[in-house]
């Protein structure tokens, strides 16, 4: 398994931040990303299902869960892309951990606008 995200140089900082108390509390988490990611570099994702689900997601929810530890539950929808090879590659997510918390993830890796719309 490849889990990189929580050790990414922007995500360090971050989880300092939580572990040295300079945040209070975390009460609304929300990841918005929308990039031209180049799926014709993995030819052997073309024929698979869900492919933000089951291969890319587990960085974001690995992070996550190295702050905030396991969710009591996850609701996701994910779609494909009209006229792209690779399945399933705009997801929404909600990871529920209770009445106090909101954490969210909005991730569209088909958003080929121009690298001037694109954000993560």
């Amino acid at each position: 398994m490849n889990f990189q995200l929580k050790f990414a140089p922007m995500m360090i900082p971050f989880k300092d931040a939580i572990n040295s108390d300079l945040l209070v509390s975390i009460v609304d988490f929300d990841t918005w990303l929308a990039l031209d990611t180049p799926w014709s570099l993995w030819k052997f994702l073309e024929n698979l299902p869900r492919v933000e689900i089951l291969l890319h997601f587990k960085h974001y929810f690995d992070f996550i869960k190295s702050i905030h530890g396991n969710p009591i539950g996850v609701k996701a929808k994910t779609l494909g892309t009209s006229g792209k090879k690779t399945s399933n590659t705009e997801t929404a997510v909600i990871l529920d951990y209770g009445k106090d918390i909101r954490f969210a993830l909005t991730i569209n890796h088909n958003h080929s606008f121009g690298r001037k719309f694109q954000a993560c």
